[in-house]
């Protein structure tokens, strides 16, 4: 089966899901589960124009400690959307970019070095599986968490994962407003994210059989299953903006998979139901058995979009 997208190593937390039951921090601190959505004060609120990234949410934010870790990043674009409009919005995406987009990347070297930093990632990867096997747990982790390779490996990830996120927050924008300013800054992202997706879709059978033998494997803690969604959020967001028509078969493969390529039937009850809004029963039925046939981590993107066209 081939993947579009889904990094296992990124940014569900940055999306706005909820955070792991735990994470450990370099200096061994435990961060309990406790999500904290921003809200802001109303003197905040009265002052968005002003500043549209308050002190309170950047302190944590840009903290290195647990209210980092708790706290919901897109609870500030919410609030934006709630009470300011596309200036003070595009402000806080703006002051975004300037954490999360800070270090030029071209796409094709991005690709390389995701490909560079897999392959020398491989032989401690399999050092730390013996070393589980041996139920030698904490050394094990030890490579896991810590070994200078595998965290190489994930700190290219975490470059295109970053940039993904801030696409989908810039999306959500031009959404919101019919802003051609704010799709293009998210067109001009997505040649990074493709790159990432495209390196995951080249070790999407890695990942389904890790997901299948071993579900608690630390390389699958961090799913970017959201990020399946972002082809089809860019190809509304156009049509949306610019009346571009929906590419529908590479669209169609893009948001469901290549599960449901080949079933004209079930296709053109999508279509009809983005065009018409109906819906059609059998067509739920046998999407909701699709989605049971896939593996876990691709459920809840399927889910998604079926919300998101659907209701």
């Amino acid at each position: 089966m081939r993947w579009i997208v889904g990094s296992w190593l990124a940014v569900l937390t940055l999306v706005g899901a909820p955070p792991p039951v735990a994470a450990e921090e370099q200096e061994q601190l435990i961060c309990t589960a406790v999500a904290r959505v921003w809200r802001g004060s109303p003197e905040e609120i009265a002052d968005i124009h002003t500043d549209p990234v308050p002190q309170s949410f950047r302190a944590p934010f840009e903290s290195t400690g647990c209210g980092r870790f708790h706290l919901v990043v897109r609870s500030l674009l919410d609030w934006h959307f709630a009470f300011g409009d596309e200036q003070t919005t595009s402000a806080a995406l703006a002051y975004f970019s300037s954490r999360w987009d800070q270090e030029p990347l071209a796409p094709e070297r991005y690709a390389a070095d995701l490909d560079k930093a897999w392959r020398e990632a491989q032989p401690r990867y399999a050092e730390a599986d013996r070393l589980a096997q041996a139920n030698d747990w904490q050394a094990a982790n030890e490579l896991f968490y810590k070994d200078r390779k595998i965290q190489a490996l994930e700190r290219q990830i975490g470059l295109g994962s970053t940039r993904a996120t801030l696409m989908h927050y810039y999306l959500r924008g031009a959404d919101a407003y019919r802003s051609p300013a704010l799709l293009a800054k998210a067109e001009a992202l997505w040649p990074v994210v493709e790159a990432r997706n495209a390196f995951f879709d080249r070790h999407a059978e890695t990942i389904a059989t890790l997901q299948r033998n071993k579900p608690h494997d630390p390389r699958l803690e961090l799913v970017d299953a959201e990020s399946l969604l972002l082809p089809y959020s860019l190809a509304n967001a156009r049509y949306r903006i610019h009346d571009v028509e929906f590419d529908r078969d590479t669209l169609r493969k893009a948001v469901l998979g290549d599960w449901l390529a080949g079933a004209e039937q079930v296709d053109d009850f999508v279509w009809m139901e983005i065009e018409e809004e109906s819906i059609d029963e059998t067509y739920l039925t046998d999407l909701a058995a699709a989605i049971e046939r896939e593996p876990n981590f691709m459920r809840l993107p399927t889910k998604l979009w079926r919300e998101d066209v659907l209701y």
